[in-house]
């Protein structure tokens, strides 16, 4: 739709599930995205990871709003602290504010605040 109306996209950034942080994940592929990864280093630690094939190969990447810019030939990331690969709590009764990372949150803003300043 956007190319049919001729808007131009250069990013969409989807940021997905954010605000809680484990040591511990389960996720395929270990890789870094340097420009990204550099700037938001500065205020969070930080793991980016290519996603090859637009998610095909890895369908729990493919659950955030940015997977149909990828269908539809469009730049997209998605910012995410693995939710349900990490958080025990997604989607259960647990899931309360007070097992939140607001710390981590906050840094990671301030780090995309950073890191999309320069683009």
């Amino acid at each position: 739709m956007l190319r049919q109306q001729g808007q131009p996209l250069h990013l969409m950034l989807s940021m997905e599930m954010l605000g809680y942080i484990a040591e511990q994940r389960r996720y395929p592929v270990a890789a870094l995205l340097p420009g990204l990864s550099r700037a938001m280093g500065a205020h969070v630690t930080t793991r980016l990871q290519p996603v090859p094939f637009q998610g095909r190969q890895l369908p729990d990447v493919r659950v955030s709003d940015h997977s149909p810019f990828w269908d539809a030939g469009y730049n997209a990331v998605m910012v995410t602290d693995s939710s349900f690969m990490r958080n025990p709590h997604y989607h259960h009764s647990s899931d309360t504010i007070d097992t939140l990372d607001l710390p981590f949150l906050l840094a990671v803003i301030d780090g995309l605040e950073a890191a999309i300043g320069g683009c």
